[in-house]
């Protein structure tokens, strides 16, 4: 498993950049879709973090 924030968050930076060329070509997801995939990515992150102690350390809030 992935114990650096770039491993971490790359999911959720390319998802975020898949919608703006979706956006940038004159397709444009639906703002619900677009939040509540963030979301879920945002989830998995978390729950990453809380099940690795060294992630738990360096990222808990």
């Amino acid at each position: 498993m992935n114990t650096d924030i770039e491993s971490l968050i790359a999911p959720l930076l390319r998802k975020v950049c898949e919608y703006c060329v979706f956006k940038k070509s004159g397709y444009e997801v639906p703002q619900e879709v677009v939040l509540a995939e963030i979301r879920t990515e945002l989830s998995a992150i978390s729950q990453q973090c809380a099940s690795i102690p060294t992630l738990q350390q360096q990222y808990s809030v």
